[in-house]
């Protein structure tokens, strides 16, 4: 019946309004096997509390423009998902002290850069600084030290042999990172720290099993769909080179998006921050966000580096991990907004300016101690 009502409503000339879900969009925790294409929408007018498929990937261009219906209904505790808005970000950021300086406001190392992705770990950097990290080292192989230090005035850069040099309140491993045998070690290592610790890009892809750190330090991982197909095989306790496990993984990432990000964040103890166009948030308790901020000028390389950096200057400066997390994802979501008003497409080095400024106004009227 759905696929029926869906092809002539892909007839119809006028607006295709949906009540609560269009549909063919499948409910919540149904088997994924056997989707077909649903209603595709102008306007869904969504009971409150709004159904959490309607921010799904691979639904979400289904719903249209999304208009909740309030008071008709009791609130589902148990499926609740926060829609961040942009006003959260006030509450989410620390405030700023006219008297604050450097060394209070946190230093944050960043492990990445390999010959052909070098502005990956440059553009985590400066985006850890656009955060409002006091200080950020960038540790670089050995043989990119030269470029990256003639590259980058306001951060410091360290060849990894040299050690970091220093003490630091959070690290971001990952970004153009590489997969050899010293990307390895650089995730094994931090993974052993105990400081509170962002995985992204490759770092990702070199998780090989299902685990929690021992330090029981704060850990978010960061994946794009394609990153987050094998950790959910993983989680779900597979082999994540069975290409029939993946396929389900990457079908659940885009229909079931809000289950299978809670069992990956469960199974490593991780705050998930699945990207896309809709990008959610689920922590190890059960917690769960969205950010439905489809930009299509953000798809550009870069942009994911640009978010973990974010993130690590906020873990840096001393915010929580699902806080940092939220707070991060609506900056650059907003830096992204504002980059494509003034620029229309763009290079992912014009999100950390854009999102310096964000994050400042933010914390100038910051709720939290």
């Amino acid at each position: 019946p759905a696929a029926s009502i869906a092809a002539l409503a892909a007839l119809a000339r006028g607006v295709v309004v949906a009540l609560d879900l269009p549909s063919g969009i499948r409910a919540y925790d149904a088997p994924v096997a056997g989707l077909g294409m649903p209603v595709r929408a102008d306007i869904t007018l969504s009971v409150a509390p709004m159904k959490a498929e309607l921010f799904f990937p691979g639904y979400r261009e289904s719903a249209g423009r999304i208009e909740e219906i309030a008071g008709v209904f009791p609130v589902d505790e148990e499926i609740g998902v926060q829609l961040l808005e942009p006003d959260d970000l006030h509450s989410l950021l620390p405030p700023l002290s006219p008297d604050t300086h450097k060394g209070n406001r946190g230093a944050l190392g960043v492990y990445g850069g390999a010959v052909g992705t070098l502005g990956a770990a440059i553009l985590a950097a400066r985006a850890g600084s656009a955060a409002g990290a006091g200080t950020v080292t960038l540790m670089v192989p050995d043989e990119l030290y030269a470029t990256a230090a003639s590259v980058l005035s306001a951060q410091m850069v360290r060849p990894v042999s040299a050690g970091n040099g220093r003490s630091f309140d959070a690290l971001v491993v990952g970004p153009g990172l590489g997969r050899d045998g010293r990307a390895s070690s650089r995730v094994a290592d931090s993974w052993a720290t105990d400081l509170p610790l962002v995985l992204d890009a490759d770092a990702l892809r070199l998780i090989r099993a299902r685990e929690v750190r021992s330090s029981g330090a704060p850990l978010v991982l960061t994946p794009h769909p394609g990153e987050f197909a094998p950790l959910a095989v993983l989680a779900s306790g597979m082999d994540p080179e069975d290409s029939a496990a993946l396929e389900e993984a990457r079908l659940r990432c885009r229909f079931d998006t809000l289950m299978v990000s809670r069992l990956v964040a469960r199974a490593f103890g991780a705050v998930v921050v699945l990207k896309g166009s809709t990008t959610w948030l689920a922590a190890p308790d059960g917690r769960a966000a969205v950010w439905d901020g489809r930009n299509p000028a953000m798809a550009t390389g870069g942009s994911g580096d640009v978010l973990a950096g974010l993130l690590g200057g906020l873990l840096a400066r001393g915010l929580d991990p699902w806080d940092a997390a939220r707070a991060a994802v609506i900056a650059h979501g907003l830096a992204g907004a504002a980059c494509a008003e003034r620029l229309g497409f763009f290079d992912a080095d014009a999100l950390p300016e854009a999102a310096a400024s964000i994050v400042y106004a933010g914390g100038e009227h910051g709720n939290q101690g």
